[in-house]
């Protein structure tokens, strides 16, 4: 990677850990064991690993897993994470190659993120990981609130 290269994936990293660290952070206010977390964590682990496309190729999975990993903001960071990594090896890999099957290999990939045929920009993939990092943030704190 360039140093423009490393500087984005350590933003990335910083931006993935806030959103995924606030959302666990949420779900563990709402548990009452230890033994309760490392149970949920195992399985949530292994879930996130397939359905975000870091154990296989989101294109492997079904059309409707396909859909389910627009609502996990981890999705959205592994994205982002993969285009910095790919750019360089995707543009070696095809050139001259028609756009179609670069893009086709993106999806397939898990590189690029559509909803039908808009592509989503990494502006907006970024947006949704500074969103869902706040707003579990919020929800955190009513919670613990609540609890009080």
């Amino acid at each position: 990677l360039s140093l423009l290269g490393i500087l984005q994936v350590i933003g990335l990293i910083i931006l993935n850990v806030f959103s995924s660290t606030s959302i666990i952070f949420c779900i563990v206010t709402l548990m009452k064991t230890e033994g309760a977390f490392q149970t949920f964590s195992t399985i949530l682990g292994t879930v996130l690993g397939f359905i975000t496309g870091i154990y296989v190729p989101i294109g492997v999975l079904s059309e409707p897993i396909q859909a389910l990993t627009k609502f996990v903001p981890v999705t959205y960071g592994v994205a982002l994470t993969r285009q910095v990594f790919m750019q360089e090896p995707i543009t070696r890999m095809f050139a001259g190659a028609p756009d179609n099957v670069v893009a086709g290999f993106e999806k397939y990939f898990g590189s690029q993120v559509y909803y039908g045929g808009y592509q989503c920009p990494p502006l907006l993939m970024i947006f949704i990981l500074l969103f869902s990092g706040f707003a579990f943030i919020g929800l955190s704190v009513m919670i613990v609130d609540k609890k009080k």
